[in-house]
């Protein structure tokens, strides 16, 4: 009986141990490759790009079996058609790259380009930017001196509301990029043509190509700084009903690597005033997916020593459990690893 236990014991013992290594290598090997990173070189030294996509859902087209495809989307950004086995649920929110991989002592530029909708934000903590400046001179040695200053570019439209309450957004468009000529971003904006009426007309929607081409680009505001060091008292903080996300970096400071803390809002909406409960989002397609996304840049330099660290969102954008289950609870959609070395 005892022999009989003791084996019975073993086997699920070893089952589990079996079990334990297979999801792990099955867990890492669903994880993307480390994002790129591009160096550049500037008047104000080097800098490292850090670019980051943001989807309210997963639109690549490789996988017949994806609900969520918005194919007009993807002919513009061809680079997500390929479905990602990380990225499985794909109707879940999420960040383009999960994992970021940075040398020491760098100057980092974060671009974060949003094209996901506003959910207001529960904690006012994260409205304010922390350990980031808006420009990459002036960085001090440690992220704690910096200006807490971040830039946002919103695109442009135009609101109108008829006789009948339907409300049009109509976009603002170049028929040449300026994201990438004004130095906005690393990545140009394409959009689709979409009339008022028609074929490939979107209810409340108007994208109006100049010419009436079938594809131009997205026009966008002069940058607006948020935070302490915007110099403006009103724009300290963010608006919490026009937040969408966060990107926050954080980790443990031990003796085998130094403090970092970075904390920027990501908008989803253009607020009217600093309190705006109603804030206007960029148009959308067909799909319910921003047309344009609202811009994020900021910049902050990493430890002189390396570290492992974490980055996440803070805003309740998931599902279940108020909003912090599904994506927000699930490593590589509203959370991965920054590294740093």
């Amino acid at each position: 009986m005892r022999k009989a236990l003791g084996s019975a014991i073993f086997v699920v013992v070893v089952a589990a141990i079996v079990a334990g290594v297979a999801y792990s290598l099955n867990y890492f090997a669903r994880m993307p490759a480390p994002t790129h990173v591009a160096h550049l070189t500037t008047n104000q030294g080097d800098v490292y790009v850090v670019h980051e996509d943001v989807f309210p859902f997963n639109t690549c087209t490789s996988d017949p079996s994806n609900p969520d495809v918005d194919a007009p989307f993807v002919a513009l950004h061809p680079r997500y058609a390929q479905c990602s086995s990380s990225h499985d649920n794909y109707n879940w929110v999420y960040y383009s790259d999960p994992i970021i991989n940075v040398p020491t002592n760098a100057v980092v530029e974060m671009e974060i380009y949003n094209y996901d909708s506003a959910t207001p934000i529960l904690n006012n903590y994260y409205t304010q930017p922390q350990g980031v400046n808006n420009t990459p001179g002036g960085i001090s040695d440690t992220v704690a001196n910096a200006d807490s200053a971040i830039n946002v570019y919103f695109p442009q439209q135009t609101v109108t509301t008829d006789k009948q309450g339907n409300t049009t957004q109509t976009l603002g468009t170049s028929a040449t990029d300026q994201v990438t000529s004004q130095g906005i971003g690393t990545q140009t904006v394409p959009v689709t043509n979409i009339p008022a009426n028609g074929n490939g007309s979107v209810p409340g929607t108007v994208v109006p190509c100049p010419g009436n081409t079938s594809t131009c680009y997205a026009a966008y505001q002069p940058g607006v700084v948020y935070g302490p060091g915007s110099g403006n008292s009103s724009q300290a903080n963010v608006d919490p009903y026009a937040v969408s996300h966060t990107f926050v970096i954080h980790g443990i400071a031990s003796g085998s690597q130094p403090y970092l803390y970075v904390s920027v809002p990501i908008l989803g909406a253009q607020p009217a005033n600093p309190t705006d409960q109603n804030p206007t989002p960029p148009p959308a397609d067909a799909a319910t997916m921003s047309v344009a996304p609202i811009i994020t840049t900021f910049y902050f330099r990493t430890p002189s020593t390396p570290g492992h660290y974490v980055w996440q969102c803070f805003d309740p954008c998931g599902a279940n459990y108020n909003g912090f289950g599904g994506p927000m609870s699930t490593k590589g959609y509203m959370s991965g690893e920054f590294n740093v070395g």
